[in-house]
């Protein structure tokens, strides 16, 4: 089984994750397996600064491709 790498914001203030709101918005979620991934660690920077405001970080994980 071969992996990707994929890359999660977690916010450091409220441990909630970075995830779409099913509406083209963003939000967050309590729980990791709901969180969104990105696919590259650049958009994941994006993202932190965009939406946590720099306060959070970023997880690197391993899905199966």
């Amino acid at each position: 089984m071969f992996c990707r790498s994929a890359w999660i914001v977690q916010s450091t203030e409220d441990g909630m994750f970075l995830c779409a709101d099913g509406q083209g918005g963003i939000s967050f979620c309590k729980l990791f397996g709901c969180a969104d991934v990105f696919n590259d660690p650049e958009s994941a920077v994006e993202a932190l600064t965009d939406h946590v405001d720099g306060f959070g970080v970023i997880i690197q994980v391993f899905i199966p491709d």
